[in-house]
């Protein structure tokens, strides 16, 4: 039981440090790359529209 702490305790420092961080980092990029996608389609909308309209 007593070797079995600082493995664990290991464990949630590499989650806390180095696993979630990179998660969020993932997160982020996935977030900016769908909110980019989102604008070049409105725009692309809105340019069409205006040549329907003309």
């Amino acid at each position: 039981m007593g070797d079995e702490e600082p493995l664990t305790r290991r464990r949630v420092n590499v989650l806390e440090h180095v696993v979630i961080p990179e998660i969020h980092e993932t997160i982020r990029y996935i977030h900016d790359k769908l909110s980019e996608a989102e604008r070049d389609n409105t725009s692309r909308l809105m340019k069409i529209t205006d040549i329907i309209r003309k």
